[in-house]
């Protein structure tokens, strides 16, 4: 309702379908649906990138949000993910020559509605987080953080602090 044009991506179709249905309760009839991988995110031009429920079910989170905040035009950021907790078996990645940590979290398959595609994801610490995100010339504006269930989760909101041409 506030914005002349939504893109909205989902590797899922059931998912789009209910985005679609919702759209169409609601009287919105300024979305996009785009039934794709979230690597199609960075072939978007956009003021605002919202990710949410993405990172998490990544196999490679550091890899996937380095060159999606390189590549976006946005210059607003909200990202929301599950981070790293002490009950995940902790391990570490090295990546351009940074050492990020990590807790595994196995998926559950295709078949479960909430499971990533992979059998198992990285859930980055937040530390990690925000340094990618203020590398990729982002200033962090906000970071919420919430307790759920299956463990801790975090909403970023981050402003672009310099043009992408530069």
């Amino acid at each position: 309702r506030h914005s002349a044009t939504v893109t909205s991506i989902d590797v899922r179709p059931q998912n789009l379908a209910r985005a679609m249905l919702r759209a169409n309760l609601l009287g919105l009839s300024n979305i996009n649906f785009k039934l794709a991988h979230v690597d199609y995110l960075g072939q978007i031009t956009t003021d605002i990138l919202v990710h949410i429920g993405v990172l998490y079910h990544l196999y490679d989170p550091v890899d996937h949000l380095q060159r999606l905040l390189r590549t976006t035009t946005a210059k607003v950021l909200c990202l929301d993910t599950h981070i790293n907790f002490p009950n995940l078996d902790q391990q570490t990645l090295v990546h351009n020559g940074y050492t990020y940590r990590y807790g595994v979290y196995k998926e559950f398959g295709w078949g479960a509605e909430l499971s990533g595609v992979e059998p198992l994801s990285k859930w980055l610490e937040l530390d990690d987080l925000l340094k990618i995100v203020g590398e990729a010339d982002f200033v962090v504006r906000s970071v919420e953080r919430m307790e759920y269930p299956v463990g801790p989760r975090v909403t970023i909101v981050a402003d672009r602090f310099k043009n992408i041409a530069d």
